[in-house]
């Protein structure tokens, strides 16, 4: 799992902290947005769920109204997504992890 901290004009000021990852054991990337350092959770948060974001592209899309992401960052992202991958599951654990995952979608 990677995880950066977007810092920019854009952001300094208007929320307390912005990150972004690659989350391989959800095989997704993600972003949370945070507007007071005292938040339990974030305002705004995506890819929290498997398999959520695999496209860069479309990714950065979803967050798009909140901030704009580096390159610098964007490029890391995609490197950690082919580096790290996703994490190889038993087939019973994935089998378990499909229902539950079905069932909290119901």
């Amino acid at each position: 799992m990677s995880q950066y901290c977007v810092e920019s004009e854009e952001t300094r000021g208007k929320y307390q902290k912005v990150l972004v990852g690659w989350d391989s054991p959800l095989e997704t990337f993600f972003a949370q947005v945070w507007t007071n350092e005292d938040d339990e959770e974030p305002v705004f948060w995506t890819g929290n769920s498997r398999c959520q974001w695999t496209d860069i592209e479309v990714f950065i899309e979803s967050f798009s109204p909140w901030f704009t992401l580096p390159a610098s960052i964007k490029q890391q992202l995609i490197e950690d997504q082919q580096t790290e991958g996703s994490v190889k599951r038993v087939p019973a654990i994935q089998s378990l992890l499909d229902k539950f995952e079905e069932m909290s979608q119901q």
